[in-house]
């Protein structure tokens, strides 16, 4: 489980050292989940109570420490990751002391276990896992208890299974790393998944995402410190966008979504293998990444900010080993088209069309959501400035988007990847010819400003082209 140890001495050098920091990335997110963690607690706890950075990493290092331990010690005694295990609990049970100190963050201490923190002001528990879980137990004694009155394994089998039998107790719900390849469309439980707490990760992600954009909106307040390089907020700023694009990504995952039980028949309480997620949860979950990912000020941070985000030149002799970044600023908009097209992707993948083609067969007496729900929830979110006048206070961010939506669109309608439903075909081809609509709108209105107008007619170009694509057919 390499990805959690490292870690080593480079806890504390994010805020001593400037060789911490790389020139080709934000900060430490993508190499290292668990210290990425560490650097933005520390980040954030910096930020809301003026602190020191490196005396707040030195007062909270042991209890981070102890947590990554308790983790590679599940390892050792052979527990698998528990990527379900923070939602048996409550946002009102995280922010108490006492239940966090008795129980944890998560029922297993072998979830990934983000840094647990609320919004200033607020009451907080334990910043992170310190104790073992209800779940660890629970495995421990299964995998280790002594059987009464077993002489052969087979004696044990119906004592273990009975044992087994608490998937509906959310205390004992087990899901590993198979279950949280989401991108693709196969993992179809949103509920589990990495550096997510409470079993309303909705709410939980929404209420984070507020926590980290009014943070990064005071980086220069706290970065850099007297006689420190600017480098420092610019790892301080990718440090606390991690857990943003985390949560805002994330949120995708609920579209098409089902809950997966593996409850046995028998079970007590057991619950059908696939329950589709309600409508209002996959609209409450749409609407978070249209909030944080799609919107027009989404992606707006403060210029001064963007302007002091550098990296430290490499300076020496040895000139073959200078790899720097092409640009000696963060550019915005690539990073907004990352993880946009991270969250289109997933929802208009073909097994997630696919699947939410077939949720209301399934589903019975359930309202949930449908393709038309899908693609009119997007349409209004991406191209709704287009009919309500808005549209030439779009930033770079929003034009960029409006371009690659109108792509993905055109894309599905005339040549879709295998397994997208007809469904979806004809619902793109339909909604290229309501953008059409509104871009004819649009244009009426008269922007002023020549990007605006550059921008809508380039669209329409590509619309009309889509609209009226032909293809050859070959002779049978």
């Amino acid at each position: 489980d390499a990805d959690l140890v490292h870690f080593s001495s480079n806890a504390l050098r994010i805020w001593q050292d400037d060789s911490a920091s790389s020139h080709k990335g934000l900060a430490h997110d993508d190499g290292a989940p668990m210290q990425a963690q560490m650097s933005f607690g520390i980040t954030a706890l910096a930020l809301m109570t003026g602190g020191n950075p490196e005396t707040l990493a030195k007062k909270y290092l042991p209890q981070y420490l102890y947590s990554i331990t308790l983790h590679e010690v599940g390892h050792n005694f052979g527990l698998q990751h528990n990527f379900i295990g923070h939602a048996a609990y409550t946002k009102k049970e995280l922010r108490d002391p006492s239940f966090t100190g008795r129980s944890g963050l998560s029922t297993s201490v072998m979830d990934y276990i983000p840094f647990n923190l609320a919004p200033k002001g607020a009451k907080n528990g334990s910043l992170f896992m310190t104790v073992l879980g209800p779940y660890d137990y629970y495995a421990i004694r299964w995998g280790y208890a002594p059987v009464p009155g077993a002489k052969t394994p087979e004696d044990e089998v119906p004592t273990l299974s009975r044992w087994a039998s608490a998937w509906s107790d959310p205390r004992y719900r087990f899901a590993s790393d198979e279950d949280t390849f989401w991108p693709t469309g196969h993992a179809i439980d949103p509920r589990v998944h990495m550096f997510q707490l409470t079993g309303d990760t909705i709410g939980w992600c929404d209420e984070q995402l507020g926590i980290v954009h009014g943070l990064l909106g005071s980086l220069d307040r706290r970065f850099p410190r007297t006689q420190r390089v600017w480098e420092d907020e610019r790892v301080a700023f990718g440090t606390t966008l991690g857990p943003y694009v985390r949560c805002s990504t994330n949120a995708a995952h609920w579209i098409g979504g089902e809950y997966l039980s593996r409850a046995r028949v028998g079970d007590p309480h057991a619950a059908l293998p696939l329950t589709p997620v309600g409508y209002a949860d996959e609209k409450r979950a749409f609407d978070v990444v249209d909030r944080y990912l799609f919107s027009n000020s989404a992606w707006n941070f403060s210029p001064a900010t963007l302007r002091r985000l550098v990296y430290t030149e490499y300076s020496g002799f040895n000139l073959f080993n200078y790899d720097p970044s092409a640009r000696h600023d963060i550019s915005v908009a690539a990073l907004a088209a990352r993880y946009q097209n991270i969250a289109l992707g997933y929802m208009f993948a073909p097994l997630v069309l696919g699947r939410i083609d077939d949720l209301p067969s399934k589903a019975g007496s359930t309202k949930v959501m449908t393709l038309t729900d899908l693609f009119a929830w997007t349409q209004r979110s991406i191209y709704g400035d287009l009919t309500d006048g808005t549209v030439a206070k779009a930033s770079v961010v929003r034009r960029n988007l409006q371009r690659r939506y109108a792509g993905l669109l055109a894309r599905l309608a005339n040549g879709p990847a295998p397994g997208t439903p007809f469904d979806a075909q004809a619902l793109a081809r339909f909604e290229l010819g309501d953008l059409d609509g509104r871009i004819g709108t649009a244009l009426k209105a008269r922007p002023g400003d020549v990007q605006t107008r550059a921008h809508l007619e380039a669209m329409r170009v590509d619309v009309r082209r889509a609209l009226h694509a032909q293809g050859v057919v070959p002779a049978s």
